[in-house]
């Protein structure tokens, strides 16, 4: 008793100090712009912590009832609760409340849930989720009940005896073959909806874009009149080339810098070096006329060269542009590559930081990322692709709705379809989207046409690059003309 009497005491105290240290102040005094909106606030956390001391307080005293009642029992020797049949009860109790529980997050939460579909493959799938749902829903429904009501209907009685079968070839026949069944049936519809989905067939009339993932944006990529795309490399990339298309005079512009970069890191690590033995000497040579503080700055700078790691970061650099380079110069060196991949296809290549497609019109999109995992998820389009480093990925859809018919039928004239990144890459994964237009032909054609190339030949007339698309600032020659 003195135990619970203890535990009591201890919840009212841990809620009363809760409590208190969630008001604003021991005087409980607030002050805000607004009076009302401050009251209002004020009362709902008073009514919440007043519900949390209440439970506390109930529980405490179920306890106490339940010591008294087992106290008694131990006195009189009778068995004053039969918590076998306490326990089959509240198994009903938990069931049926669980069973409300369940309609009322489908009633307030599911009117969130996306069950239109903004693409012709999104139908399919939507057929295909609510199939499912309704099969495992019955599956659910049924032996959660059967699970909670079993108790209730066979709690342990005086006289009553627990029958047993070592084996039922019916009951297991059934419980396998109902699986069997539905789990099939679940599997090639999947399959098939999927099958068509990613249907790699020639489609000429497909309008193709390239998406670019990047910590953290997106860029897209059309091909232009030639309707063909430059022949992107990771070598490329620069400041002012950021999906690394193959633009000779941004190339030339990267080797410069990087070969510029090399020296000075070359440069920088041998006076780290000779300052090393300077300081190293000077240190056992003066002693301990250096001040204290001097003294302990030039030993931790001292043993972190000693250790290596310093210049082994600006080694590991070096060594890295070295290979950039090289690389670069096996394209170049090579006739048949270097006519392969500069062949000016690049330069009608249009780059924009919004994705406008044609309703109606088949799309594919293919995807690249520059430095981790990414996924691009349109959730209204029912898409959705894993966009990986060194490995292009792709997806095929059909739009079957405007953005403008969308915000109609949602009356809402603000919404929006967007692209957004379905892997957590790092702090900024949470703003990662680009907007996704839906129009119509016509739309679309005076779109594209307000649109320039991204580079120029020869880098002539050249716009600033906007910052939502560039990755560095590390190069110096700048030819963009991106609105």
């Amino acid at each position: 008793m003195k135990k619970v009497l203890t535990l009591l005491l201890g919840l009212l105290c841990l809620g009363a100090i809760s409590y208190f240290i969630s008001q604003p102040d021991l005087s409980f005094i607030q002050t805000a712009q607004n009076d009302a909106d401050a009251t209002t606030s004020s009362m709902q956390g008073n009514i919440n912590w007043l519900l949390v001391m209440v439970g506390l307080l109930l529980g405490a005293i179920l306890v106490l009832i339940f010591d008294i009642t087992n106290l008694s029992s131990k006195i009189t020797g009778k068995k004053i609760l039969n918590w076998n049949s306490i326990t089959a009860w509240l198994c009903l109790a938990f069931i049926v409340f669980g069973m409300i529980g369940v309609v009322w997050e489908f009633i307030y939460h599911g009117k969130y849930v996306i069950t239109d579909s903004a693409s012709e493959h999104g139908i399919a799938i939507q057929k295909m989720f609510n199939i499912t749902l309704l099969f495992t829903g019955i599956v659910f429904v049924v032996t959660q009940i059967l699970l909670f009501v079993f108790p209730l209907m066979f709690y342990s009685k005086e006289g009553r005896k627990a029958s047993y079968f070592s084996h039922n070839n019916t009951l297991e026949i059934v419980w396998t073959a109902v699986p069997f069944v539905v789990m099939s049936i679940l599997v090639l519809m999947g399959y098939k909806t999927w099958s068509e989905i990613t249907d790699r067939s020639p489609n000429e009339k497909a309008q193709k874009i390239e998406v670019f993932a990047y910590q953290f944006g997106w860029n897209a990529r059309y091909p232009g009149d030639d309707n063909k795309f430059g022949e992107a490399s990771f070598n490329y990339i620069s400041g002012t080339n950021p999906l690394g298309l193959p633009v000779e005079h941004e190339i030339d512009a990267l080797k410069l810098m990087l070969q510029e970069d090399i020296d000075t890191i070359s440069a920088r690590l041998a006076r780290i070096e000779e300052t090393h033995l300077l300081v190293k000497t000077r240190i056992e040579t003066v002693g301990l006329t250096f001040t204290k503080v001097n003294r302990k700055v030039l030993t931790d700078s001292l043993e972190v060269l000693e250790n290596g790691e310093l210049a082994s970061e600006m080694k590991a650099s070096i060594k890295r542009k070295l290979k950039q380079l090289e690389r670069i110069a096996q394209v170049a060196a090579s006739k048949t590559e270097s006519a392969r991949v500069f062949n000016d296809v690049t330069y009608d290549d249009i780059i924009t930081t919004e994705i406008h497609l044609v309703k109606g019109k088949p799309v594919e999109f293919l995807f690249r990322a520059r430095d981790v995992i990414h996924s691009a998820f349109m959730p209204h389009f029912k898409a959705q692709m894993n966009v990986v480093p060194g490995m292009p990925t792709s997806f095929r859809m059909v739009p079957n709705i405007t953005t403008v018919e969308a915000r109609e039928k949602r009356g809402d004239k603000e919404f929006d379809f967007y692209l957004i990144c379905n892997k957590v890459c790092g702090s900024g994964h949470y703003n990662m989207k680009i907007k996704v237009v839906v129009e119509t032909e016509a739309e679309y054609q005076e779109w594209i046409k307000g649109q320039k190339p991204a580079f120029v030949k020869g880098g002539l007339d050249p716009d600033p690059v906007p910052e939502s698309i560039t990755a560095d600032s590390t190069a110096n020659t700048v030819a963009l003309n991106i609105n």
